[in-house]
């Protein structure tokens, strides 16, 4: 799972060589497996296997996208991650991987919940709804928050006002 830097080190890549090796042999990737979709699934693995080396018919791979995008939540948010990763998956099933469609979750800019894509995790994971209504109010909670920062320190800077660099969240 890829949702950042943590303690200032680059995102590894999500992609892991055994499934999509880079072969663009530059010091910084420049081909397909450098795409950092935020969750990968492999459905079908049993829970701390160790990761398989080949391709198995048993197991299907299952790339999750999380975006913000508008309260309105546009087609055209979605429809450019579907554009982004595919040829990442294109190059997947040409390894002779089975790949499920992407996975884009979306939440609004200022804590709204997308419904289908509450929905999509309960069909395609059978997780219960009230732990995807937990987890999209913490996601929300989160997203009003950083709003609120954002707002503070624009109006700091409109203001000329000094932006402190020790603020926590």
């Amino acid at each position: 799972m890829n949702a950042g830097t943590f303690n200032n080190n680059p995102q590894e890549n999500t992609v892991p060589t055994w499934l999509l090796p880079c072969t663009c042999n530059q010091q910084r990737c420049q081909c397909n497996a450098r795409f950092k979709p935020d969750i990968l699934c492999i459905k079908g693995l049993p829970y701390q296997s160790p990761p398989p080396l080949n391709p198995d018919d048993n197991l299907t791979i299952q790339f999750i996208e999380f975006t913000y995008t508008n309260d309105r939540f546009s087609p055209e948010t979605i429809g450019r991650k579907l554009l982004k990763y595919q040829p990442l998956i294109n190059n997947i099933i040409q390894q002779g991987w089975k790949v499920d469609p992407i996975i884009v979750i979306t939440a609004g800019a200022r804590g709204t919940t997308h419904v289908p894509s509450m929905k999509q995790l309960e069909t395609k994971f059978n997780i219960c709804e009230t732990s995807i209504k937990h987890t999209f109010k913490a996601i929300n909670t989160i997203a009003i928050q950083y709003a609120g920062s954002i707002l503070l320190h624009k109006r700091r800077i409109e203001n000329n006002q000094t932006i402190p660099t020790d603020v926590v969240h």
